[in-house]
């Protein structure tokens, strides 16, 4: 029976559930000590998330617009690839382009080049330096340098995206074909607002055989 003192106060719970009993035991047995005291504070972790689930909301806030989150998911992503694939895997590449695509679509070229760079490196590992899928980046790369105005560094990268599409029948291939015709249009637009008209006309004069050809 309470106290009157007492009346209207509730009881504070034991701080353990430990038994009484046991109490010895944990005086004397540090490892019993630690297993008791995590008993009592296990707090709740959350699942981790998938590649495919980061990319499925990478992708929803790309396309919502909200590139600076769409960044920060895609970073997410590159950082579990690279646990469960490591540094040269597609898997990666692919991190590392969407990357750079959303910094594209954010106008932040410079963050954007950085990106398309690192995924070069990556593809020139995973696929291989005269492959199509390595092509795409270093056109990518040349893009953000005319975008920022570093024509002559741009020229660089168009030309040597153009070697690699050369190599991979664009003549006979719909998909390097429609990519090179890109790249030389491209191109063609920057050598012309340098006034290397001549160079744009070759240029142009390519794409148009491609596009002939099928």
């Amino acid at each position: 029976m309470k106290s009157p003192e007492f009346e209207g106060f509730t009881e504070i719970p034991a701080r353990s559930a430990v038994a009484p009993e046991s109490i010895a035991q944990l005086i004397s047995d540090p490892t019993a000590r630690r297993e008791a005291f995590s008993a009592n504070d296990k707090t709740e972790t959350k699942p981790k998330k998938s590649e495919g689930q980061l990319q499925k909301e990478a992708l929803e806030a790309s396309t919502a617009g909200d590139y600076k989150k769409a960044e920060k998911i895609f970073l997410e992503l590159l950082k579990l690839s690279e646990a469960n694939h490591g540094r040269n895997s597609k898997e990666v590449a692919s991190a590392l382009t969407q990357l750079g695509m959303v910094c594209e679509y954010d106008r932040r070229f410079a963050d954007a080049e950085k990106y398309y760079k690192q995924a070069v490196k990556v593809d020139q590992v995973v696929y291989g330096k005269n492959a199509f899928e390595t092509g795409l980046n270093v056109q990518n790369v040349a893009h953000m340098e005319n975008l920022q105005g570093n024509y002559p560094e741009a020229a660089k990268w168009y030309d040597e995206a153009l070697r690699i599409y050369r190599l991979n029948d664009p003549y006979n291939n719909n998909v390097v074909g429609t990519e090179m015709v890109l790249t030389l249009n491209d191109y063609a637009a920057m050598l012309w607002k340098v006034g290397k008209k001549e160079e744009a006309r070759k240029m142009l004069d390519e794409a148009a055989k491609i596009l002939a050809g099928h």
